[in-house]
């Protein structure tokens, strides 16, 4: 428990250039420039993004349904979950703040997902900027990293109705304006589908790419079930087709899965081994295993037997190799 917090907290206030770094920032400077100076003086860089730990390392955690007690499975993985991934509608703005101050009162990283009150054309035209700029400024009340994706994998729900690429990536950029100017710690995540990189796909890549954006979320499944045609194939293949995408952006891993293969004992422990030691070379700086039995008829992705060991085992190692993480963008005073 002290090694999360203590993970958690060296990001959240710049720890290793003191404590009392923070305050000096917030009356001498509060500038990316005074920023700039102190990643200078203490020998880090400047984070990409709020939250950010630095090419190399790995933020691990999870999602999981509301049938699941989080503490209740930190207990059973053996410390606190560096990322908790949970999901929203429209109408529950309320649930979202409880869950990000619950998941900061905890020393996890929040990333939030939630659905739009319109169409992407109608948020992105600013029909729905008091929804959005009050979402966004609650959450950058709460001064420490929040992950937020709008309308994570849009692929499916395309239509010409306010529902093209164009107005998902021209919503995206609109929130992202909103919280470079009033929510620095806010950093928004547009989320898409591996699938979406695979040439059968028969979709266009490019036409889903949110430039503006400072960082890149995928969502990856290793689709193999017992009870299906899929073939077993490795995170290295499936993210190969994603990496010429990214513009030199860190991803974050919104969610992952693989199932077990009771045929051949430690086939799935080797998929997550293998999928968390690309990430650490391949700056995916966040990953969040979709722990859940839902959307999923093919077979339930719920973290039990080899997988369950292999993820208290990769949080514990995630822990254990973070080190040389930049300075955070946005200076926070200590909680009381």
């Amino acid at each position: 428990m002290s090694v999360a917090r203590r993970d958690f907290l060296s990001l959240s206030f710049a720890s290793l250039a003191g404590v009392a770094l923070a305050p000096t920032l917030r009356e001498s400077t509060g500038t990316r420039a005074g920023l700039t100076e102190v990643a200078a003086a203490s020998g880090r860089r400047l984070a990409r993004f709020d939250g950010d730990p630095g090419a190399g390392n790995v933020i691990y955690g999870a999602s999981m349904p509301w049938t699941i007690s989080v503490p209740g499975f930190e207990q059973q993985v053996g410390g606190h979950l560096g990322v908790h991934r949970s999901y929203f509608s429209a109408g529950q703005s309320n649930d979202v703040i409880a869950k990000v101050q619950d998941d900061h009162a905890n020393y996890r990283h929040p990333f939030v997902s939630i659905k739009l009150p319109g169409t992407w054309a109608s948020v992105a035209r600013g029909d729905f900027d008091t929804w959005l700029r009050t979402l966004i400024q609650r959450l950058g009340a709460e001064c420490r990293p929040v992950w937020f994706a709008l309308h994570h994998e849009p692929e499916n729900d395309v239509n010409n109705n306010g529902m093209r690429p164009s107005d998902w990536v021209a919503m995206q950029n609109r929130a992202i304006d909103i919280a470079r100017s009033t929510a620095p710690n806010v950093t928004i995540v547009p989320i898409l589908m591996q699938w979406t990189f695979d040439s059968r796909s028969g979709r266009q890549p490019r036409d889903w790419m949110v430039d503006y954006a400072t960082v890149f979320g995928v969502d990856l499944y290793n689709a193999w079930s017992a009870n299906g045609n899929q073939h077993w194939v490795s995170f290295a293949d499936q993210m190969d087709f994603v990496l010429p995408w990214r513009a030199g952006k860190p991803i974050l891993l919104a969610e992952y899965g693989c199932r077990t293969d009771t045929s051949q004992p430690g086939r799935a422990a080797g998929w997550m081994t293998g999928a968390f030691d690309y990430a650490r070379q391949h700056d995916i700086v966040v990953m969040s295993y979709f722990n859940s039995w839902q959307n999923s008829p093919a077979g339930s992705w719920e973290l039990d037997g080899e997988r369950l060991t292999t993820f208290s085992n990769l949080l514990e190692k995630s822990r254990a190799t973070r080190q040389n993480r930049p300075v955070r963008r946005t200076i926070c005073p200590p909680r009381t």
